[in-house]
């Protein structure tokens, strides 16, 4: 504790030093580059005495938030949440699609502009969500006697090599926490490793979970049933430039051997999408290239094309219905994967490539009760796909297995949840 302490003072005074360049900074940004005053801690005051300071980095962590805002509301009708992003894209969404009171772009992380935050936000709690660690943020927390959570909490392998190493550093920070709720028991004993006490930890399971459970509700009431026969179909999600050839190649070669075998491929971003389409381009099978508003039923055009790509982004979500097999982008080339999630909830079987990082700890797991697999080569990915498609009784086993686990981890959560509401209201 006392070496915490010296820690604490250390990395503080070192920013009173440099005090005189952050201001300058400060108004020549302001002058010339024009950025946002709320980067500089100038955040509408909030007068209520009962606020929930809740910031979040990416677009994902905010909305997973979105219905424990709602249950904490309805338990506590005084409780008043202000919500800070990373960017202003982040804001946006945020204001579009939480009940909080008010929103804002999180200050630079130093000692005047973080200072000049917590008066006008005059926080009761601060909540965290996953691994956002801005330091200065955290330890004033401790010097205001601010209750402060870690929610949602997760080390990837690569973040852990590295709090390791900097343990002199990062231990101290997390130590501040009063409470750090994990996404899975690996990451309760990652942060056990790094020296935070097992009384502050409890295993929470995903919060995102629990979103995509209601964006599935609310998708299942606003469109209509699946019609009895569609094709076998491939999807290819969330996927980055160089893998689109692995997934084209392998529906050419499966085409020959399933006739009537389909292919959508969902990009993760659309800078690239005319090199996506030049190379479907190339094979010999009939394209639909969704760029704007369907002029069919997506079941029919799945029925009339062989190859469906899709140019807009936020769709994929509602295509996970059709598929029979799912492959998850950002895993044959080193980006490390995205959201497994949802292609669970929705029942699929999944199969992903060698780079696993930023998904490893929700993967294992689905390997474990036998929804996924993972190959390590094209070749492998060839021979699964061929076997899945071959038995189909595999495929449906695979997906109730992923379905039942998203089911499971919701219970789990639900529950662990009381306590954390219990901790907000206490």
């Amino acid at each position: 504790m006392f070496y915490s302490y010296i820690f604490y003072i250390t990395y503080l005074f070192i920013q009173v030093i440099i005090y005189p360049f952050i201001i300058f900074y400060k108004y020549i940004s302001l002058l010339l580059f024009k950025i946002n005053k709320e980067r500089f801690g100038e955040i509408s005051k909030i007068e209520n005495k009962n606020v929930l300071w809740v910031h979040g980095a990416s677009v994902g962590e905010i909305l997973a938030i979105q219905q424990i805002i709602i249950e904490l509301k309805i338990n506590n009708p005084s409780l008043f949440t202000h919500v800070s992003t990373n960017t202003i894209t982040g804001k946006k969404i945020a204001q579009e699609n939480l009940l909080a009171d008010s929103f804002s772009l999180l200050p630079y992380d130093f000692l005047p502009f973080i200072y000049k935050a917590y008066k006008n936000i005059n926080p009761k709690t601060l909540i965290i969500l996953e691994a956002e660690l801005w330091p200065t943020l955290i330890l004033f927390s401790r010097f205001k006697r601010i209750k402060s959570i870690l929610l949602n909490a997760r080390i990837s392998e690569k973040k852990y090599k590295k709090y390791k190493l900097l343990s002199f550093f990062y231990s101290p920070i997390f130590q501040i926490f009063s409470h750090i709720f994990t996404q899975s028991s690996q990451d309760t004993e990652r942060f056990i490793s790094l020296g935070v006490h097992k009384d502050k930890l409890i295993t929470l399971g995903n919060i995102k979970i629990s979103n995509v459970i209601n964006k599935k509700k609310k998708l299942s009431h606003s469109t209509s049933q699946l019609p009895c026969v569609i094709p076998p179909t491939l999807l290819a999600g969330s996927i980055h430039p160089g893998e689109h050839k692995i997934y084209l190649d392998l529906f050419c070669l499966l085409k020959s051997k399933f006739n009537n075998l389909k292919i959508i491929i969902a990009p993760r971003h659309l800078h690239w999408y005319q090199e996506l389409l030049s190379s479907a381009q190339n094979t010999k099978y009939s394209i639909f290239s969704w760029e704007k508003t369907l002029p069919d039923f997506f079941e029919n055009i799945i029925k009339s094309h062989d190859i469906i790509l899709v140019g807009k982004l936020g769709e994929l979500f509602a295509l996970y219905k059709y598929a029979t097999i799912f492959f998850l982008g950002g895993t044959f080339v080193p980006i490390g994967g995205h959201n497994l999630f949802e292609p669970a909830v929705w029942g699929k079987p999944c199969i992903i490539g060698p780079y696993n990082h930023q998904c490893d700890i929700i993967s294992e797991q689905l390997k474990n009760i036998g929804g996924l697999m993972q190959v390590q080569s094209y070749q492998e990915l060839l021979t699964i796909t061929y076997s899945l498609l071959n038995n189909l009784s595999q495929c449906n086993k695979m997906g109730k297995n992923n379905l039942n686990w998203v089911i499971n981890q919701e219970d789990q959560i639900s529950q662990t949840l009381l306590k954390f509401n219990n901790l907000i209201n206490s």
